[in-house]
């Protein structure tokens, strides 16, 4: 899935101080990290955001995407809408199999799911391309305020998250898993941000074919 907008607010974030008592509402661990940012973080399923920014207990919450923020019907709550943050960079659905039944199966079958998973997985993203787009302008129409994530927040985000890496590293399986996944970054980052555009030139590619 794309990188997960900052969330919804009742006023604009514009410095890291502006998280400071603000109860905000998100999941996983990205708590720990909104914590280390100041923010007041509550643990709400999906379907009581709404009501809770309604009674006016839930300052601000955590985003997944348009298409989703638009169901919960967020833009009716909140008008203020930041996009962008290091708190998800990506996520991604799952497909899970019993291990012993699926390592049961012959060869070509395992195959068949594999390919399967891989389909479903580019389709969602191609789809949710179009559709987020889509959504992202019916917010905008509906009188929300859009703006970026400043650049000290998002800076100040990643100081955060040295602060949590390294509490949850204390367990062994995590410390694991953070080393495997700075491995792979370590070795294809380079290339990335040598060879893509960063998205000031997208943006001005954007201008100049759009307006």
């Amino acid at each position: 899935m794309l990188t997960q907008p900052l969330g919804w607010f009742r006023k604009e974030i514009r410095t890291t101080e502006d998280f400071e008592g603000v109860r905000y509402r998100t999941s996983d661990l990205a708590i720990e990290l909104f914590k280390a940012l100041g923010a007041a973080v509550t643990m709400l399923p999906g379907g009581a955001i709404v009501p809770a920014m309604e009674r006016g207990v839930l300052d601000a919450a955590d985003s997944k995407n348009p298409s989703s923020d638009l169901q919960l019907g967020l833009p009716e709550v909140s008008k203020f809408y930041m996009t962008g943050g290091h708190h998800r960079q990506a996520e991604a659905f799952e497909v899970f199999f019993n291990k012993a039944r699926f390592n049961a199966l012959p060869a070509e079958l395992k195959a068949v799911l594999r390919q399967a998973a891989f389909s479903a997985s580019s389709d969602q993203l191609w789809y949710a391309y179009g559709r987020y787009a889509k959504d992202f302008e019916e917010i905008k129409k509906r009188g929300v305020s859009v703006a970026g994530t400043p650049s000290s927040v998002l800076q100040d985000q990643l100081k955060a998250w040295d602060k949590v890496i390294a509490e949850q590293s204390k367990e062994a399986f995590f410390a694991k898993v953070i080393a495997s996944q700075k491995a792979w970054v370590k070795r294809t980052g380079a290339f990335l941000a040598a060879n893509n555009l960063d998205s000031g030139e997208l943006s001005a590619a954007y201008r100049h074919f759009f307006g």
